[in-house]
């Protein structure tokens, strides 16, 4: 046999960069190209836990939705059993917070959702293992997506296999797992994952860093050459030289030293210097690209990247484009697989995070302030109701009306409009007093029993600010007299304008 045949040699790389498959290899030179291959072949998780950048960037999302306020209710009665990372969580009626302990079946949705959040930003799925017992489902529990993979047939999944070295693939049935992906141009199948995309920009990174970290354990020697002139010393005095830049070039312990050399030994220095090589616009670029891939904003990871005035539109934006979306996207696949089958529902709520709440006080204020000046359509839309259709413009006639003059109140000469507060239509400001009158009533029923802000209470009419008001006011009521001071103090902030039409029980 030839030295550089190996005679169909079976070899297997092993290790953090291997992925332990079995190949015959016929030369030396297969097996160098297999080392390289395997060795130098980077993961995009390998680059996760490797570039600072991008792991944040995953760690930001995964931490904003697993940290999202959420919520589990009853599909058939719409009561809330469960609530999470709520400001003020709810209580029973024995005082105590609704929390997820309280469901039919063991599951720790923090770790999951952190778990899910990151898988799908580096690998595109996520596996959650329904375990059973002969009556009932009884856990959730986590599945690392290195082990599991769908299998498919001409209509579809039809089921998963868990594979485990040594062992035979493990079947197991489609209804016994819930399969989290990204949508991808396939049917069934996962697509690109955010952080696959952001693989060119975190290599520039992690290679200059690697070159960094070489370049400075060896001493911070750039590649040189050496020469020497006149004639050739005698073999003691080379072996002396080499023993001494061998000290001097392979490692930062041995990279001082003294020594006398001759004068006719020459340096030369084939790597430009170090600050040309190493580009902060290149590195920059580099973390801008990983940070569009990601979906995150520049200003959200790096505090001196942009303005006040810009960076709290920047973490609204982070959650409107990116963390909301992707909550919305495995709540669905929850509801159906985990949840729905039990006739319960997972919802998250956005909208009790502080960067919505500022929002949404923001907008009521200026509203308030232009109320007078819009119809009462416009004050409908601006607070997110369906326009009536039926009231005409602000203009004093219609292209129909042709020259004649504008139609008056018979009992004035002028029209006035009776404007409300928040920018609320007559009826809408009603119904806002009605719900709040009936929140009142639940409070004092309940008033000595339970705290009186836990007392659950849920309307599509009052505003999120000023339900958050009345909140912290009833955090410190002592007496029945200020729990009535507390669901007066919206009207101290925007004036009561005409007296409630509803009375407490709704009539």
């Amino acid at each position: 046999m030839e030295p550089e045949q190996l005679n169909n040699l079976k070899v297997a790389v092993i290790g953090p960069r291997g992925d332990g498959r079995v190949r015959s290899l016929k030369s030396v030179s297969d097996l160098e190209q297999l080392i390289a291959s395997e060795t130098n072949d980077m993961s995009a998780e390998d680059y996760a836990a490797a570039v600072g950048t991008l792991y944040r960037c995953v760690n930001l999302v995964a931490s904003s939705i697993s940290s999202m306020p959420r919520q589990i209710e009853s599909t058939t009665t719409n009561q809330i059993i469960a609530q999470a990372n709520f400001p003020q969580p709810e209580l029973d009626e024995n005082g105590r917070p609704l929390s997820e302990d309280n469901l039919p079946f063991k599951i720790k949705l923090n770790r999951l959702l952190y778990q899910t959040s990151t898988s799908l930003q580096i690998r595109a799925e996520a596996f959650w293992h329904k375990e059973r017992n002969l009556v009932r489902q009884t856990a959730v529990v986590w599945q690392d997506p290195k082990l599991i993979s769908p299998r498919h047939d001409d209509y579809g999944i039809v089921g998963f296999e868990k594979r485990v070295r040594g062992r035979n693939p493990i079947p197991i049935p489609i209804e016994d797992m819930a399969y989290f992906y990204i949508p991808g141009l396939r049917e069934n199948k996962p697509g690109t994952a955010p952080a696959k995309v952001a693989l060119h920009d975190a290599g520039i990174i992690y290679h200059q860093n690697e070159f960094l970290k070489r370049f400075f354990e060896n001493g911070a020697m750039p590649t040189t050459l050496f020469f020497m002139e006149g004639a050739s010393p005698n073999p003691d005095e080379t072996n002396r030289i080499k023993r001494f830049l061998y000290s001097a070039m392979t490692g930062r312990l041995r990279a001082w030293g003294i020594e006398l050399l001759s004068r006719n030994l020459h340096f030369e220095h084939l790597v430009p210097p170090l600050k040309e090589m190493v580009l902060p616009q290149l590195r920059t670029e580099a973390q801008h690209g990983i940070c569009i891939a990601m979906g995150v904003p520049v200003s959200v990871l790096f505090s001196n990247a942009s303005r006040n005035s810009t960076s709290e539109q920047d973490d609204l934006h982070f959650y409107t484009k990116t963390a909301v979306p992707q909550a919305r996207d495995i709540e669905e696949t929850a509801n159906d697989e985990i949840f729905g089958p039990l006739g319960l529902r997972l919802r998250f709520r956005p909208d009790k995070l502080e960067v919505f709440e500022q929002q949404e006080l923001s907008k009521l204020q200026g509203l308030a302030v232009v109320a007078p000046d819009l119809t009462k359509d416009e004050r409908r839309a601006a607070a997110g109701y369906p326009p009536e259709g039926g009231e005409a413009h602000d203009s004093p006639s219609s292209p129909d009306d042709g020259d004649q003059p504008p139609m008056l109140p018979d009992d004035s000469d002028t029209a006035v409009t009776k404007s409300y507060p928040l920018g609320l239509t007559e009826a809408e400001y009603e119904l806002l007093q009605r719900d709040l009158a009936l929140w009142e009533t639940k409070v004092l029923k309940r008033f000595g029993k339970v705290p009186a802000a836990g007392v659950t209470f849920e309307s599509d009419f009052i505003p999120a600010p000023v339900a958050e008001l009345v909140r912290g006011q009833l955090l410190h009521v002592q007496s029945a007299q200020e729990v009535k001071a507390a669901f007066a103090a919206p009207f101290r902030v925007f004036p009561r304008t005409t007296p409630p039409r509803f009375s407490a029980n709704g009539r």
